[in-house]
């Protein structure tokens, strides 16, 4: 499991907690579901920067108690180290799946 920091404070999210995050990865990836934490199926975070630079202008949208904030924020600064023009919007007082 990653244990992010926004993963353990917010993991009773009222509609992505923690056994709701297990359940999805490991019906998306099955047996590779170990491999979440550096797959870019999961994630474009991990994706390479050479792909990662030729992403279109992304805007990324998480509330502020989302347990997948940190990985909203995260990829944001990836973007940005890769020059793709990119906005991170956060919501206050709202969960994950808010939109």
């Amino acid at each position: 499991d990653s244990a992010s920091l926004s993963r353990m404070i917010f993991c009773h999210d009222p509609i992505l907690n923690l056994e709701t995050m297990r359940c999805v990865l490991e019906c998306y990836l099955g047996e590779k579901a170990n491999n979440a934490a550096s797959d870019p199926l999961i994630s474009p975070f991990f994706v390479d920067d050479d792909t990662l630079s030729q992403f279109p202008p992304t805007v990324i949208s998480v509330g502020d108690v989302d347990p997948l904030i940190d990985d909203g924020t995260a990829l944001f600064q990836r973007l940005q180290e890769c020059n793709v023009p990119s906005i991170l919007r956060v919501f206050g007082t709202l969960p994950h799946g808010f939109l």
